[in-house]
This record gives structure tokens, sequence and C-alpha cells, in this order.
């Protein structure tokens, strides 16, 4: 998976901008007939900029219904805002309940990001950046795999007069380990996993295990349950129980 028309069927990606309208160019041009949420009260400005798209809106008092989007392709305008109005869990419901069936495109401003809490849900992000030509944007472009690995990538994503946009890669840019969220070891880890005695393995392998008593003598135990006895501790052979009245 390397571009935006890689990704699967039922997906997440994340377009960041400083100007999202410069987003909407992008995936407007990218998609036929997509959906598009929006909150309420934005939604006759995005019509009259997009009369093409079917919206679905939210509201304050009134949550998003995930079977009122009809769309197979949508995009998700307000999330920031879905978030504020009713809470993180509801929205990571919500977009886990539409990618089950949709790609979802999520479109946000760099002044408001989206959470950390997406990232595991995300298949592709976007970093959008404008240049001096108005059809041709820079994007810095992560990819997720299935395993939780990324790729990291330079595009240039050039809108076509009459035709798709196209990304073109540039430079695959060189993953740092610690920035994967794999949880699969690697094999340096396996190496030193293996190498490792544990504690409990290795007083096994030995003849016993120095365990050092209250008169400052020295034992050697292999495996046992040592018994320390107390000063106080009665130990002699008569019946334990004498003082009973049986």
């Amino acid at each position: 998976m390397s571009t935006f028309y890689d990704l699967p069927k039922t997906s997440l990606a994340v377009f960041s901008a400083d100007d999202p309208i410069k987003a909407y160019e992008i995936l407007f041009s990218a998609l036929q007939n997509p959906g598009f949420i929006c909150q309420e009260s934005c939604a006759t400005w995005h019509s009259e900029y997009h009369p093409e798209v079917v919206v679905s809106t939210f509201s304050t008092d009134s949550e998003l219904n995930p079977d009122d989007v009809t769309s197979s392709e949508v995009v998700f305008a307000d999330f920031d805002l879905y978030v504020l109005t009713f809470g993180l869990p509801k929205a990571l419901r919500l977009i886990k309940s539409l990618k089950n069936k949709k790609r979802i495109f999520i479109v946000s401003a760099n002044s408001f990001p989206v959470s950390p809490h997406l990232e595991h849900l995300t298949n592709a992000s976007f970093s959008i950046k404008s240049t001096e030509n108005p059809m041709v944007f820079e994007s810095s472009t992560t990819v997720f795999d299935k395993k939780g690995n990324l790729s990291v990538s330079d595009q240039l994503i050039t809108i076509q007069a009459g035709g798709k946009p196209t990304f073109k890669t540039i430079k695959k840019v060189e993953t740092p380990i610690e920035a994967s969220i794999s949880t699969m070891p690697s094999a340096t880890e396996e190496a030193g996993k293996g190498a490792m005695d544990l504690p409990f393995f290795v007083g096994r392998q030995e003849d016993g295990v120095a365990i050092r008593d209250a008169a400052t003598k020295k034992i050697r135990v292999g495996g046992q349950i040592v018994y320390e006895p107390d000063r106080d501790d009665d130990l002699d052979d008569s019946d334990p129980d004498d003082d009973l009245n049986i």
C-alpha cells in the first residue's frame, strides 16, 4: 500500500493541513460522489461549495446515526467538534462502526490535530502543505500495515484538470525503530530473550541456593522451600495436640 488509491475498501485515512479547504480540494477531486459529515450549522456552507455530495449532520443534542450514512466513501469534516460535543469514546465508536463498511477520510486543521487515540484505527495519514502551484501539494504520507508497522514517504499530489489527482512518491523516509507500533519483537530482541537465564531455572540448574540463617550459617538447597526456625518455636517430638481434651 503506497498511495491514496491503494487504501482498503474499509479503512480510515486522516488528512491534515494548515487550511483544511486544501484537503477538501484533493478529496473531492479524487472521490466520486462521497458522503459528507459535518456539524449541522456548517452544512449550508459546505453544500454551497460541494452541492454534489450527500451531507449527513450532527448537532449539539443529536448524535450521528451511522445507518444514515449511505455512501461507501465518506469525508468527515468536523470530527474535532464531534469529539468536543459527545466525547472521545462515542466518537471512536462511531468511527469503528463506519469503518466496518466504508472508507472514511477525516479532515483536520493542523491547529486542531486529531486525537492520538485514533491512531490504532488509522490506515494512513496525509500531512498536506501547499506549494507555489495551487494545483500541486506536498504530503508527508504515513501508511500502517496490518501488523502495525508503518512506512513514511514524501509525496507530490497533483490535481489534474478533469481527472483524478496523482499521488507520486518522491522519497521513502527511513522509519525510526521507535516510530513503529508493532507488537512483534525484533530479531535482536528475540536473541536477547533466548540468551537470558531466568532466576528460577538458574536455581534448578545449580546444586543449591545459598541461604543465610539467623546464626549466619550457610546451607545449600535445591529447589526446596526452606523454613528457618524461630528462637521461640516449640519443635520437640511430643504430641502436638496433648493440650487438647480429646
